[in-house]
């Protein structure tokens, strides 16, 4: 799984599941000072099932389980639904949603939280959904407002073509609600998701969650980060050890886009071959690097920079394949137009050992060259010390 560098939040809305199979882990950390954290457990109808407090020293990390975030409740066997965060101080955090297969191994995936500051548009987007060849993509949408709200979701094919009947969504204040894609049976079918809010709503926090079974075995699944329309933007790329890269690209305008991308070593330099691609008004496309890009050498890690005359949405995948398995791992796309102001970013979590081990990918958006410092904390905010080895 992969965890993006993250700026801080004070108000969050986190989406959560609790069943016999599959868990919700949460990781915080108070990187500014002390921050008291008070927990609102809410079920799938928004209603408050419990609460609790957290509080966190100046520099201090926690990751835990609901049963841990809320020991006094008792979970019914299947719980869906979400946390209303609420922070003193400003904190760092990300989900981390588990499972155990039918064979008892252990998978997990990030699931990004909603910060309650950002705005939401009236038009939404999921750059990506796989139904069918063994996959299924969750639509989660979590209403963040104090009122209910209505709108529909479009689950649309690459080409752009409505699949069946637009899905209405009612969802109570504070309410849950997750779509499904389909059960996974028959050929692989991939698009893209739209939702609109009903004229004079809000529009709810939408996250979601590809997963691959295959034999009847859950074998992998990964959170999709939301995408925000940019003309460059930029991301890694990794052909190493089995890994592979994939990008989705989505035209949700109303005039073509030709879209090209240019990959770059770790030195910054441009390779010669580009490659560009001409997407037509609503369409969407998604393919691994190494297609674009079949003369890219095994063990090649760089970026792709993907440039559009116009607005779009992009999404990247870091695929692992061994022999029984094919994993996939979202990672973010970063914009080169609005670049980030944060002066630090963290990483929420990072562990090592026990059969875990962490890779930080740092790539330079600018146009100058950066000298970015890590530093690595333990969970009660001191300098740890920890071996990485350089790739390069």
């Amino acid at each position: 799984t992969a965890v993006p560098a993250l700026g801080t939040v004070r108000r969050a809305s986190i989406y959560v599941e609790r069943t016999n199979s599959a868990d919700t882990g949460i990781a915080v950390a108070a990187p500014l000072g002390p921050s008291t954290l008070s927990l609102q457990l809410r079920n799938a109808d928004g209603t408050v099932a419990t609460s609790a407090s957290l509080d966190l020293a100046a520099g201090e990390q926690s990751g835990r389980f609901l049963n841990e975030l809320f020991p006094a409740y008792s979970f019914p066997p299947a719980f869906r639904g979400s946390i209303t965060m609420l922070a003193s101080a400003p904190v760092v955090a990300v989900t981390l949603r588990t499972a155990i297969n039918e064979t008892g191994e252990f998978l997990m995936t990030t699931v990004p939280v909603a910060d309650l500051a950002e705005p939401t548009p009236s038009t939404f987007y999921l750059t990506h959904f796989a139904d069918g060849g063994g996959y299924t993509t969750d639509a989660i949408l979590m209403n963040t407002q104090s009122v209910p709200i209505t709108g529909s979701l479009e689950w649309r094919s690459t080409t752009g073509a409505l699949l069946g009947t637009a899905a209405r969504y009612t969802i109570p204040a504070y309410g849950t609600q997750v779509l499904s894609s389909g059960t996974g049976g028959g050929e692989l079918l991939s698009g893209y998701v739209v939702g609109r809010a009903d004229a004079g709503q809000s529009s709810p926090a939408l996250r979601s969650i590809i997963q691959l079974r295959q034999n009847g075995r859950l074998i992998g699944m990964t959170g999709i980060y939301p995408s925000a329309p940019a003309r460059r933007s930029q991301t890694f790329v990794d052909f190493t050890r089995g890994h592979d890269s994939g990008v989705a690209v989505l035209n949700d305008g109303s005039n073509p886009a030709v879209i090209r991308l240019t990959v770059y070593n770790n030195q910054g330099t441009a390779l010669p071959a580009s490659s560009t691609i001409t997407l037509a008004p609503r369409t969407q496309t998604a393919t691994f690097v190494s297609q674009l890009f079949p003369s890219l050498p095994r063990g090649f890690r760089g970026t792709l920079e993907i440039s559009a005359d116009s607005p779009i949405h992009a999404i990247a995948l870091r695929s692992t394949s061994t022999a029984d398995r094919f994993l996939l791992a979202a990672l973010p796309v970063e914009s080169l137009e609005v670049l980030r102001n944060d002066a630090v970013l963290y990483f929420p979590q990072i562990v090592d050992g026990a059969g875990f081990s962490s890779e930080i990918f740092v790539m330079n958006l600018g146009s100058t060259i950066a000298n970015p410092r890590l530093s690595l904390l333990s969970p009660l905010g001191q300098p740890t010390k920890m071996t990485f080895l350089l790739s390069r």
